[in-house]
């Protein structure tokens, strides 16, 4: 023979590109997960913040409640003005009354099924006293640059509210 030897050691081409096409997906993979997780935690920050100012709006609520509870606090889409010492959000609070839904619906009875023992007497009182007392108020902040809100409500009562049971 003519003394040449043939070197197997070492890589073939084809086993290089195979190499260089896993490490490209994999960093695809890899710069794809980041870019979701930069994101989320930019959408979890503007969570917090806008939950922070809804439990503050929220708190002032509690605090100084409106001086009184009728028809014209519940006229409208809510009254909704800026955040102090926050340009970037608006703040909208909604007054609901409370609801509490008829004794006949509760049980499941059909209008042709009416109640008329005293559960259902003691049920009407009850729910008259508590939609004379209690409201329901909705905070929605909203940041005025992405459009993202954050909503939450709870219950205030009107302290002014008397409550009355009549004979049976």
């Amino acid at each position: 023979m003519n003394g040449l030897k043939k070197n197997n050691s070492g890589f073939a081409l084809i086993e290089v590109m195979v190499a260089l096409f896993l490490f490209a997906v994999f960093m695809a993979v890899f710069a794809t997960t980041q870019g979701y997780n930069v994101s989320d935690s930019f959408n979890m920050k503007e969570e917090l913040v806008m939950s922070e100012l809804c439990k503050n709006e929220l708190n002032k609520i509690i605090l100084e409640p409106p001086k009184s509870f009728g028809p014209g606090l519940f006229i409208g889409p809510g009254d909704t003005k800026p955040i102090d010492g926050f340009p970037n959000y608006n703040r909208t609070i909604k007054y609901k009354e409370f609801f509490i839904p008829d004794f006949n619906k509760v049980q499941g009875l059909g209008a042709d099924q009416a109640s008329s023992g005293y559960e259902a007497k003691i049920y009407q009182e009850v729910k008259t006293n508590l939609q004379k007392m209690l409201y329901q108020v909705e905070v929605t902040v909203t940041n005025k640059d992405t459009g993202l809100n954050f909503t939450l409500s709870t219950f205030i009562q009107d302290t002014q509210a008397r409550v009355q049971f009549m004979g049976f």
